[in-house]
């Protein structure tokens, strides 16, 4: 009686043994092989840009190779579906944004997988602000001239962006509703199209992510009003945020962190988190993501999952009342 209550007893401690000590030393000596970073966007952009400037680090930290998977697709869903439905074993990792996490979710109503559950966010790599400008042809200097001008001619201002959900389309949707102005949404495929659009006067304005729109700033070709941060940009200091030019309020501001699929030990995600962490501070990376327009992240996985959360709600709520919809390529 009593061997076999024993016995019983030491099968329970094999089995909580063999849920929670592998967990433990599977985190202590991670990584042992490759780690893929799946990047749901084409090479070239800014998702890329971040993926690999951890990869790099990574790399370096670890003595393990983290390689790059460029699986673009749907906006970013394709790829964002691969890595939720992976090994949370941490050897797969994807990296994701406002676009993948807080905006496709309520633009297309059948994604098969949830960006809240199915994942475990990391950390945050950067924070990626936009700027208003306009063609130089148009009569206004400042945001609040802007805002009189589109009231004084309702739904003939019209504003560029890359599609239906992208950070110039949100920003555009949330300055009308803070503002209090119709402007018309002109979608193009593209950033660099959009931008054009505006110089050679297609369109009259856009809300630019600020790196995309630098070399037609400098050279005169469009003029910025204002940026959508509530701090002042290193790429542009000289530009007044929205906000202080009579939009109180008024924020909207990109940003890009690497997620888990969802019941990854969290002792990998602590140690992924203090890498990264390390990394926005080092005055190498720390360059390159102000040169890129951005500002380096710093949270733990605890803050970054609440700023997540955060911005889903807010971004869905921009999404329903503007009425938005996934468009088809």
């Amino acid at each position: 009686m009593l061997n076999s209550r024993w016995l019983r007893l030491a099968r329970i401690a094999a089995l909580i043994a063999a849920t929670i000590l592998p967990s433990r030393a599977f985190g202590a000596d991670y990584p042992t092989k490759l780690v893929r970073i799946i990047v749901p966007f084409p090479p070239g952009g800014v998702y890329d840009l971040y993926s690999r400037m951890a990869a790099e680090h990574l790399t370096k930290a670890f003595g393990q190779q983290f390689i790059i998977e460029n699986s673009p697709g749907g906006q970013g869903v394709l790829g964002s579906q691969l890595a939720a439905k992976a090994e949370p074993d941490g050897y797969t990792l994807l990296m994701g944004g406002q676009a993948t996490h807080a905006t496709n979710p309520h633009l297309f109503g059948n994604m098969k997988f949830n960006t809240l559950t199915d994942f475990e966010p990391i950390a945050m790599v950067a924070m990626l602000g936009n700027v208003l400008v306009v063609n130089p042809s148009l009569p206004v200097k400042t945001v609040q001239e802007f805002v009189a001008y589109s009231k004084a001619n309702p739904g003939k201002v019209t504003f560029s962006h890359a599609g239906s959900g992208t950070s110039m389309s949100i920003a555009g949707e949330l300055f009308k509703e803070k503002a209090g102005v119709k402007l018309l949404s002109i979608p193009y495929r593209g950033s660099a199209l959009a931008a054009n659009a505006v110089v050679v006067g297609e369109v009259q304005s856009m809300f630019a992510n600020t790196i995309s729109v630098i070399s037609q700033i400098k050279a005169g070709t469009v003029r910025p009003l204002g940026v959508t941060t509530t701090a002042r940009q290193d790429l542009i200091p000289d530009v007044v945020p929205i906000s202080e030019q009579g939009v109180p309020g008024y924020e909207m501001r990109s940003w890009f962190g690497l997620f888990a699929p969802a019941k990854t030990p969290k002792p990998i995600i602590s140690k992924i988190n203090a890498e990264l962490r390390k990394m926005v501070e080092l005055p190498e990376y720390k360059k390159r993501i102000l040169e890129s327009g951005a500002t380096p992240g710093a949270f733990t996985p605890e803050e970054f999952s609440s700023f997540v959360k955060g911005d889903y709600s807010a971004i869905g709520k921009i999404v329903r009342e503007a009425g938005l919809k996934a468009e088809s390529n």
